[in-house]
């Protein structure tokens, strides 16, 4: 699955890529201490989507702020949902999670579901060290 478009609102004047694999720092994904082979990490202020080119059964994984951000950092996670022809709808939104917090799992049906958009906002205190994990994200096909 490829990403389809990718935007960051900067803060100030830093622009934030998206990682896969990685912390928006570009180091392995960290959070409560534990490390992660798979993941997305983005800044907050940002969203990505993904169009899917086959059919998928469920979205899961978890949310988390990086240990990097060394206990600071405030974000709203949030992934919506396209089916084919209709409209965005939200699927999962997270409550606030700030630095050192137990990551938020999350579980979405995608059955009829073309395309998924991973969003990210600032909870409090502007963007500062919102450096946010989308943690063992995976994609579960129809016939697994």
């Amino acid at each position: 699955v490829e990403e389809a478009k990718y935007k960051h609102q900067p803060y100030l004047s830093l622009e934030w890529p998206f990682r896969r694999d990685r912390n928006v720092m570009g180091a392995r994904l960290q959070t409560q201490n534990k490390l992660y082979e798979k993941g997305i990490g983005m800044h907050a202020d940002a969203e990505l989507i993904f169009k899917l080119q086959q059919s998928f059964k469920r979205f899961d994984g978890a949310v988390g702020i990086d240990d990097s951000a060394e206990g600071q950092g405030s974000v709203r996670f949030e992934v919506s949902v396209q089916p084919a022809g209709g409209d965005w709808r939200t699927a999962f939104t997270s409550g606030v999670l700030r630095g050192g917090d137990t990551p938020e799992s999350f579980s979405i049906d995608l059955r009829g579901i073309d395309a998924i958009r991973l969003k990210t906002d600032h909870a409090t205190g502007g963007a500062v060290a919102d450096r946010a994990n989308w943690l063992d994200a995976r994609l579960q096909r129809v016939d697994d």
